[in-house]
């Protein structure tokens, strides 16, 4: 079963690993957090050779749930160090809303 880690939490590590973004390339393109990559989840089997299996990876998407599935694909191909954002953009919105009041 994947890891998961709080949206406020995720900009603590991410100097410890590569962000992930799971959403198609017009909402990426909308918002993003920096530093994301964007590898929409119906590419992640095409473009599984672009990542290091070795490396830690935090995926994210909307609200969790393709995140949730590409960290279960990303798993079952050897991939040990991932990381599901819980809650996606939406609780990382949210947590930048807070920071900001």
């Amino acid at each position: 079963m994947s890891q998961t880690i709080a949206a406020n939490v995720l900009a603590t590590k991410l100097q410890n690993g590569t962000l992930i973004d799971v959403r198609e390339a017009v909402d990426f393109e909308q918002e993003h957090i920096s530093g994301a990559v964007n590898i929409p989840i119906a590419q992640l089997p095409q473009r599984l050779n672009e990542l290091n299996p070795q490396e830690t990876y935090y995926i994210i998407c909307y609200l969790g749930g393709r995140s949730a599935r590409a960290c279960e694909f990303l798993e079952g191909n050897q991939f040990e160090n991932v990381v599901n954002v819980e809650g996606g953009m939406e609780a990382w919105r949210h947590r930048v809303n807070l920071e900001n009041e």
